[in-house]
């Protein structure tokens, strides 16, 4: 095409299982692009996708298909991301410890074909041959979760929504992805936000992972198994599938 006229809008794409959506000039999918702009320069555009969840059937009874998290635990139940917290319940509203978090973080790198084995954890709280063991040495291996010293993990503890936003940084580090720098969103009580996780809470919601409570972005709050299922989906969709 020649410089200064405008590109032509391409036939919309097909996938199985999504819906196409429009394109965009970020990684992130936050900016829609305008098909009447006179290209000057050269461009990338991204299509955004939105997973349909056709034909998946939850086995929980807890959980309500007209509410917003639906689509996200259909989509980390066909993944094998996420399990149910018995054989027919979710609570998603139950929040997250952190070892269920690391351990959903070790079913995407096994689902992205990434090495996962790793020497037994040193934590004196974390035994071997748990459900949680092996995903804990791992994360712990590779720097994406750490204990509160060298001998204790904190098994049980709830993972808060800045430390989720940590977590989901430092495992696109050890991945090699790129995140991506739209601006992100702006956080009424942004100044709530630790000061260790100031980074990484705004590179998250600049890579599109988190949009926020209306308006809020809660960073000291545990967040919910509901919570993660959509932010788990986000990354999935944005950078890996």
């Amino acid at each position: 095409m020649t410089e200064g006229n405008t590109a032509v809008k391409p036939a919309d794409p097909t996938r199985g299982n999504y819906n196409f959506t429009g394109w965009y000039t970020d990684q992130a999918l936050t900016n829609v692009y305008d098909f009447g702009t006179s290209v000057t320069a050269d461009i990338t555009l991204y299509a955004k996708w939105d997973w349909t969840g056709d034909g998946i059937t939850l086995p929980y009874t807890d959980i309500n298909q007209n509410l917003w998290y639906n689509k996200a635990i259909c989509y980390t139940y066909q993944n094998g991301l996420m399990a149910g917290t018995s054989n027919t319940t979710f609570e998603p509203a139950s929040s997250l410890t952190r070892e269920m978090f690391v351990t959903i973080l070790y079913r995407m790198a096994g689902n992205m074909g990434m090495d996962t084995s790793a020497p037994a954890s040193s934590f004196s709280d974390v035994p071997v041959g748990q459900w949680y063991s092996d995903a804990i040495a791992w994360g712990a291996s590779n720097n994406i979760v750490g204990g509160y010293d060298s001998n204790t993990f904190g098994l049980g503890d709830n993972v808060t929504r800045e430390q989720m936003a940590a977590l989901f940084v430092r495992f696109a580090e050890y991945a090699g992805i790129t995140l991506g720098t739209d601006s992100g969103s702006t956080f009424s009580d942004s100044s709530t936000v630790s000061g260790w996780a100031v980074n990484d809470v705004i590179k998250a919601s600049a890579a599109g992972l988190f949009s926020g409570d209306n308006g809020n972005f809660k960073p000291l709050a545990n967040a919910t198994r509901a919570e993660a299922a959509q932010v788990f989906m986000n990354f999935c969709q944005l950078y890996v599938d």
